[in-house]
């Protein structure tokens, strides 16, 4: 009885015709399950206490080639390279986070005149890279 009378009242808060301003909470003994397409949270604050699992998301390879001027990556809260790939003559290569903006940039020089090509991905919520 007591999982019906649960039932009714999420039917009748989430098919209120006002808007929802008391406080809800749902307590669950071991799993809480919910099944949606698609589930959006809106809020100025989410407290998690406990582990989060997702699927971890990358971006398409993006490459700086010697000579090239700083490459801007992604946000610092949004994710962090990973290089992937050298090719050429290494002399010194950075990954660092200009703190003017928040993001993680890409740089280097080669030795002589040689080339050096970097590529990384940039892990996280890579939606929108810059």
């Amino acid at each position: 009885m007591r999982l019906k009378a649960l039932e009714d009242q999420m039917n009748s808060l989430l098919h209120a015709d006002r808007p929802f301003s008391e406080n809800f909470a749902i307590q669950a003994r071991k799993e809480l399950l919910l099944h949606a397409p698609s589930l959006q949270i809106e809020a100025e604050r989410v407290n998690i206490d406990g582990e989060v699992f997702a699927k971890l998301s990358y971006s398409k390879a993006l490459t700086w080639v010697s000579g090239q001027d700083k490459l801007k990556l992604i946000h610092k809260n949004r994710g962090f390279p990973v290089i992937v790939s050298l090719k050429g003559a290494l002399a010194e290569v950075r990954l660092f986070i200009d703190h003017s903006d928040n993001f993680w940039y890409l740089h280097g020089h080669s030795s002589g005149n040689k080339s050096l090509e970097v590529q990384v991905v940039c892990v996280g919520k890579v939606g929108e890279i810059i």
